[in-house]
């Protein structure tokens, strides 16, 4: 179950306590585990989640660093750790993703810092191509990663919107789409 807000102007206090954010739609997403305090509840309305046949919970990646990637993936897109720890073979992996969505990817180093990426993962079966990802403001998102030391390229502008490419530091490469 999640809540909704049915009074926005009422949630001022909860973005400023940390207990909400604003979604990309500009309305307040608190969190699954979320309880209404009885003396608020008459700004809330409890909803059931819409069943989905099946959606993308999350993917998992091998980088150098966790935290350097989750870091990138925070300060471009707004993503938040969710989830950090030990992870098989004597690894260690950060969740990251978009707070309220579920939805995340899983960052991972194994125990072995010699880890290999393959040298072209469009002819490597089971590699990983791009990650795609959504952004309200295209252009604001592009300044981020030039001011960042990366290279933006193969820039597109067909329906159903606007998109460029960037390679970051374990060579995984980001596609940047904004349907905006």
């Amino acid at each position: 179950m999640q809540f909704i807000m049915t009074n926005p102007e009422a949630g001022s206090g909860l973005l400023a306590d940390g207990l909400a954010e604003r979604g990309p739609d500009g309305g307040l997403v608190l969190p699954p585990a979320f309880t209404a305090p009885p003396a608020r509840r008459g700004f809330f309305t409890l909803i059931k989640r819409r069943r989905r046949m099946a959606h993308l919970e999350h993917a998992n990646l091998t980088v150098a660093d966790p935290e350097a990637t989750a870091s990138l993936l925070e300060t471009l897109f707004g993503w938040r750790v969710r989830w950090s720890g030990t992870a098989i073979h004597g690894g260690r992996s950060l969740h990251v993703g978009e707070p309220g969505t579920g939805s995340y990817l899983a960052i991972y180093r194994g125990a072995e810092a010699a880890q290999q990426a393959p040298v072209d993962s469009y002819t490597t079966r089971g590699a990983l191509n791009h990650i795609g990802v959504v952004v309200a403001d295209l252009d604001a998102t592009e300044d981020k990663v030039r001011a960042l030391g990366y290279t933006p390229g193969s820039h597109a502008d067909y329906e159903p919107g606007r998109r460029f490419y960037f390679r970051e530091e374990n060579d995984i490469e980001i596609e940047v789409i904004s349907y905006a």
